[in-house]
């Protein structure tokens, strides 16, 4: 039809031939990876709303507490001793 209107037979090189192809489509684990990330913060961001707001929700606040003590526990030798001041 645009052969025929333009008066050619021909219509090669008007659409350069790179624009069709087949591409390597791009890898989704760094979308994934940034879901996982606001789902952690999100996570985060709603366990220190908690312990910031007292009684709003008891049961994940003694959760929340008893992960920070086991947490500190576990973390405490690990950490160099501070030598008191004199």
């Amino acid at each position: 039809m645009l052969a025929a209107f333009l008066g050619v037979n021909r219509i090669d090189g008007i659409i350069p031939d790179s624009a069709f192809g087949v591409k390597e489509p791009i890898p989704r684990w760094p979308f994934y990876l940034l879901i996982a990330l606001v789902v952690f913060f999100l996570l985060l961001a709603f366990l220190f709303w908690v312990e910031e707001n007292p009684g709003t929700f008891p049961r994940v606040e003694t959760w929340w507490a008893r992960t920070r003590g086991r947490l500190a526990r576990t973390i405490a030798p690990l950490r160099p001793q501070r030598r008191p001041k004199a």
